[in-house]
């Protein structure tokens, strides 16, 4: 029994593969996005109140094209249709003002971070070595990532929002539950 509505959002986007630097640069705009202090969790979340959470996710360690996820539960009684609808007009206001550089900057440091800290996990190293290598992208896309996140400029990070909203290649899943589908 569903108790808790949602919405999963899914948009197919290049690949490390296809293109490292628009990789690299969705990389950091999931990174914008899907956080705490991100402005999908701040807006929604903290400021209206209309989502109990809001998730980002991009992985661009795969064979073909990746997927750049967006998630939303509304807060109860509300409906994610309208979260998702109102999430997307979000995003394409947010692509029109653009990302400031010291937001990009930030989310650069963040994702440097979380690879040095990936190192205290035993196992973390291996992982990401062994998905690189599993869809047969060369060890030095290791290696050179850093590097890579260094050199996103922001006009790429708006770029790849801009491409995010407008891309027809997308599919959205609701998760309703029996009352709303009762009532359709």
């Amino acid at each position: 029994r569903v108790t808790q509505p949602y919405f999963v959002r899914h948009a197919i986007m290049p690949s490390y593969k296809e293109s490292a630097q628009k990789s690299v640069a969705l990389e950091v705009l999931a990174e914008i996005l899907g956080t705490e202090i991100g402005p999908l969790h701040q807006h929604f979340v903290v400021s209206k109140r209309q989502a109990s959470g809001v998730s980002v996710s991009y992985n661009g360690t795969v064979r073909g094209s990746a997927l750049f996820s967006m998630a939303g539960v509304p807060t109860m009684h509300g409906c994610e249709k309208k979260l998702d609808a109102d999430v997307r007009a979000y995003l394409k206001k947010l692509a029109q003002k653009k990302i400031k550089p010291k937001t990009v900057r930030a989310a650069k440091q963040r994702l440097l971070d979380s690879a040095i800290f990936a190192r205290d996990r035993i196992m973390a190293p291996a992982q990401i070595i062994g998905a690189t290598l599993a869809v047969g992208m060369p060890l030095r896309a290791v290696e050179e990532w850093p590097a890579e996140v260094r050199r996103v400029t922001t006009a790429q990070v708006n770029k790849a929002l801009q491409e995010l909203v407008t891309t027809p290649y997308q599919v959205v899943g609701y998760l309703e539950t029996e009352e709303k589908e009762g009532s359709q």
